[in-house]
């Protein structure tokens, strides 16, 4: 078992940022609380400080899949990626996904969090979402 089905959003965010900001002493990416929904994102709390470097990840994904989602966003891959997993929440992470043998490798960016928090699944299931028209599901 990963250590991610044992730890919440939270936890995961603190783990992957251990040391803080030499600038301002805050952990770069960190929870915070929008309408309700614990979020992890880029903070600086003297707003001095700018968002944390994106790491490289390989997943495989169908190719179909990537032109579906950059064409309803108008957006490279790697932006709708980031949108899509603000917007997403984990518990829901159930989605259907197609069997598509035809996938292929993709480089995606993302945040150390979201590279702890996220399995290549969860990502997929993200992006298959949206197509379908449904935030977070």
């Amino acid at each position: 078992m990963s250590a991610r089905a044992c730890l919440s959003q939270r936890q995961v965010s603190e783990i992957a940022w251990e040391v803080p900001c030499a600038e301002c002493g805050a952990l770069p990416e960190g929870a915070i609380t929008r309408k309700g929904h614990e979020e992890v994102e880029f903070r600086c709390p003297k707003g001095k400080c700018e968002q944390s470097k994106l790491r490289g990840r390989t997943i495989l994904l169908d190719p179909e899949l990537v032109q579906q989602v950059t064409s309803r966003w108008g957006k490279p891959l790697n932006e709708v990626i980031q949108e899509v997993l603000r917007q997403y929440r984990k518990e829901s992470s159930k989605g259907v996904l197609s069997e598509s043998t035809g996938k292929r490798p993709f480089t995606i960016r993302i945040t150390l969090s979201q590279h702890y928090f996220f399995s290549d699944r969860d990502i997929e299931v993200a992006l298959v979402a949206t197509v379908r028209g449904r935030k977070g599901e």
